[in-house]
């Protein structure tokens, strides 16, 4: 988090992770600052299966600080220095997501450029 100036820049940072993962992710709520620590922000999320943490991104990364799934809490407080890494960890469903949501992106290349792909069902 070297180049965060303010709690703005960590905001936005983690509102572009969020907008970016919506396709292995059920709903969040917008980044929000808290107030007694100038650069750490948390959101609210609801994971494919349904279950529902929250997470912050300080300077150590992202890290799930609560969560509503007995499973997961072994995951609790633990840094992350990416949100992909931190979802793909907690998340078999979000694998299957982001797998699937590459396949999808593979094909539309392969068929905007004319070639013919394994990928691609047609």
């Amino acid at each position: 988090m070297a180049g965060f100036l303010n709690a703005n820049d960590v905001e936005h940072e983690f509102m572009m992770e969020l907008q970016a993962h919506q396709y292995g992710i059920k709903t969040f709520t917008a980044p929000r600052a808290l107030c007694d620590q100038h650069l750490r922000v948390e959101s609210q999320l609801t994971l494919l299966k349904g279950e529902v943490i929250g997470v912050q991104l300080d300077k150590r990364g992202y890290v799930m600080t609560s969560t509503s799934a007995e499973h997961l809490t072994k995951y609790l407080n633990q840094p992350f220095e990416t949100f992909t890494g931190m979802l793909v960890t907690i998340s078999s469903e979000f694998q299957q997501a982001m797998h699937g949501n590459l396949q999808a992106k593979l094909a539309a290349l392969a068929h905007s450029q004319g070639e013919p792909s394994a990928l691609d069902p047609s």
